[in-house]
């Protein structure tokens, strides 16, 4: 599958992998499964590794309607929810961009561009050098 996640209760993150052609039915797909995921807990820190993303699918007003159901899961009462997104590349980049739009004015949402995974940890506060660290870890 071309999304996948895996939940790292310790870090209170979840880490979420995009590889080739981003679709927002398997982005929709991986939601549901993240829900019903026992670990899923409102307000988890979201690492989003697109640096394999090949290619997107551009569908702004789908984009928007997944977006609003995201904001119902992701907002809770422990106030801001964070969440980076790994874009090393100018196809992930694109595609961070597209979806940074999608949070313009949302307050609660804290998203951000990071071009290294060491950024990106450092952000979300995670104690791991690397994506694989933090994963294997687990």
């Amino acid at each position: 599958m071309p999304v996948d996640y895996k939940i790292i209760p310790q870090q209170g993150v979840v880490f979420v992998r995009y590889s080739g052609f981003a679709r927002m039915e398997e982005t929709g797909r991986a939601l549901g499964q993240y829900l019903q995921d026992p670990s899923y807990v409102p307000g988890q820190k979201q690492l989003v590794d697109l640096s394999e993303v090949t290619e997107v699918e551009h569908n702004f007003p789908q984009l928007m309607e997944m977006q609003a159901r995201k904001l119902d899961i992701f907002l809770s009462d422990k106030g801001q929810t964070l969440i980076a997104y790994h874009a090393p590349n100018d196809i992930s980049l694109g595609m961070s961009e597209m979806i940074l739009k999608s949070w313009d004015g949302i307050s609660g949402i804290v998203a951000r561009v990071f071009r290294t995974e060491e950024d990106c940890l450092q952000f979300l506060g995670v104690d791991a050098v690397t994506f694989t660290a933090l994963v294997d870890a687990d």
